[in-house]
This record gives C-alpha cells, sequence and structure tokens, in this order.
C-alpha cells in the first residue's frame, strides 16, 4: 500500500511526496486497509485524532477499500474516488456493452502481441514502415489498469495499419483484422 501526499503551497506550487509504501502480506480487507492506513498516518502526525485536520483519500473503486473507507472517521477522513480508475470502469462496460468492439479488441491485442513477440516480424513491421513512407512507430500494447492505454493500441493499430496488413500477409500463424474490422477499429 502506498500513501502519497499532495497539496499546494502559499505560492500555488504543487507539492507531492510518497509518505510510505508498505508491504502487506495479511489479507485486503477492509480492516486491515484501514489499519495499514491509520497506522501510516501515525508515523508522520503521532495524534492526527485530536488535531484539527481534514484527510482526503483518493482511492480506487474496489469493494474492500471502500469497506476501509467507510471504516474511518468521517470527521477527520474524506474519500473520494480516482477519476481514471473510474473512467477505466467505464471503458470496460462500453466495451463489454458492444460485442463487436470487444472482438475486434481481442483480434488487435493478438496481432500486437505477435509483434511484441516475434523480432523477425517486428524487424520486417520497421522495413515496411521505412519503404511505405509511414511513421516508425512500435504497436503499443494494452494496461488493464490505464484507460488511455486501450485508445493508444487502438490508434496506432489503425495508424500502422497498411504496414501490419503488408507484414502480416505472408504469415500464417496470425490473423490480421478484417476490413469491417478494421472499420470498427
Amino acid at each position: 500500500m502506498a500513501v502519497t501526499a499532495h497539496f499546494l503551497s502559499e505560492d500555488f506550487t504543487i507539492n507531492d511526496y510518497c509518505l510510505n509504501v508498505r508491504h502487506m502480506p495479511q489479507s485486503h480487507d477492509a480492516k486491515n486497509i484501514s489499519d495499514e492506513l491509520c497506522s501510516c498516518l501515525h508515523e508522520w502526525i503521532p495524534d492526527y485524532e485530536q488535531k484539527l485536520v481534514k484527510i482526503y483519500t483518493v482511492t480506487d473503486n474496489a469493494a474492500n477499500v471502500k469497506a476501509a473507507m467507510r471504516r474511518l472517521s468521517p470527521e477527520i477522513f474524506k474519500s473520494l474516488y480516482c477519476f481514471a480508475h473510474t473512467l477505466q470502469l467505464v471503458v470496460n462496460d462500453a466495451v463489454e456493452a458492444f460485442p463487436e468492439f470487444g472482438r475486434v479488441i481481442k483480434k488487435a491485442k493478438v496481432v500486437v502481441n505477435h509483434f511484441h513477440k516475434s523480432a523477425k516480424d517486428s524487424h520486417k513491421l520497421t522495413e515496411i514502415q521505412k519503404t511505405l513512407n509511414i511513421k516508425q512507430h512500435k504497436l503499443k500494447n494494452v494496461s488493464p489498469t490505464r484507460w488511455n492505454s486501450l485508445y493508444y493500441l487502438m490508434d496506432r493499430i489503425v495508424e500502422q495499419r497498411e504496414a501490419i496488413t503488408v507484414v502480416l500477409a505472408t504469415n500464417n500463424k496470425v490473423n490480421n483484422l478484417r476490413n469491417h474490422e478494421w472499420k470498427t477499429a
């Protein structure tokens, strides 16, 4: 668990500090999370409960974390949910709501993973990019915790469509996207 502090100074300079990073081998249940957070805070502000402080927490939307925040004193703690994480959940729900998107994304990931694993085809991709006078960009992979990584994966694969198509035309291991899938991408 990481505990960080972010604040504006009097001259409106943004300050960021990592206060503590704790290994939590125990169960990540609400009690253990809230206990660890309080323990970390006591190291920095030993008597924070007696001081007139308001502590804002920014967390993900996991049920155990939400429950941990509810265990803390509402007079001291105010919990906010990470906008980027919330947006990632929205993107995931949107992909699930439109199965065609999910199928195209899955196929695009297979194509990208192929180029990441095959040095030979990755090199061919670079050569074809040069020949076609296309930007020599590597394909991007998706990270499940970064909402924009899916966008970057799809944006890059569309940018590199022509080069990918040329390389995969001589490869019978990986299926390229079909015309209607490229339109969806």
